[in-house]
């Protein structure tokens, strides 16, 4: 007869069974095998309804996360609008400049409405000015920019196209952050905001805002010195969409 033996899960049925010269009385077997095999795949639904869409579930097709990963969800109360909200930012590998070099950042997206730039410990060779520049496509254009900068502790003031904090001293390792902000998206014009501070000796703390009309879409920046090279620090940046 063609009846299963050692029914356990679902997988373990066979989709042919019973045949059409089964004996009728083995019907109670197929049955329970049925149950059986439903019970042993599925041991944990205990008396609640599954309602998930098989659309709903196949979302999990392929993840690897482990449990202890899925758990940090447990207990959240965010709206699916708000959790998608969270494919809009991006976070850049963070850049340690040295030398003469820079720290830069490339490919961001066209339809980036803020940036949020970072230092951490960033330290210089010599008395020198911390620089933002922006491109699109590349460096090679002049956008229409203003950038006031202000030393607190020597009232000291700048204004120019690039510069965020001026005269730092060497030695020191300069902290803070810059925040950009898309305000007109037909002109690209970008205002820039934020403060830093030096944790050696001197104690430092710059104040800088400004705008930049860029005329393109932004899709790369960097933070550079006006001479002189980075001896240290890092830098990051966030961008959100």
């Amino acid at each position: 007869m063609a009846l299963e033996t050692g029914v356990t899960y679902i997988d373990d049925l066979v989709d042919t069974n019973p045949t059409a010269t089964d004996d009728p009385s083995e019907g109670d077997d197929h049955i329970r095998n049925i149950k059986t095999a439903v019970q042993g795949s599925f041991p944990s639904l205990g008396s609640a309804a599954v309602t998930a869409t098989a659309a709903e579930l196949n979302i999990m097709d392929g993840v690897t996360s482990t449990t202890a990963e899925l758990n940090l969800l447990d207990g959240v109360t965010k709206t699916t609008a708000e959790l998608n909200a969270t494919d809009s930012i991006k976070l850049h590998s963070t850049v340690a400049p040295s030398g003469s070099g820079n720290a830069e950042f490339t490919g961001i997206n066209s339809t980036a409405k803020q940036l949020i730039i970072t230092f951490k410990g960033l330290t210089l060779s010599s008395v020198n000015d911390i620089e933002l520049e922006i491109g699109s496509g590349s460096y090679s254009g002049s956008p229409t920019a203003s950038i006031q900068s202000r030393d607190w502790d020597t009232a000291t003031k700048s204004t120019g196209p690039r510069v965020l904090m001026n005269n730092i001293p060497s030695g020191e390792a300069v902290h803070g952050q810059v925040i950009m902000t898309l305000q007109d998206a037909a002109t690209d014009l970008w205002f820039i905001e934020g403060k830093a501070h030096t944790t050696a000796s001197s104690y430092y703390m710059y104040e800088y805002c400004g705008y930049i009309d860029l005329g393109g879409d932004m899709d790369r920046l960097k933070i550079e010195l006006g001479s002189g090279t980075f001896t240290g620090g890092t830098v990051g940046l966030l961008e959100r969409y």
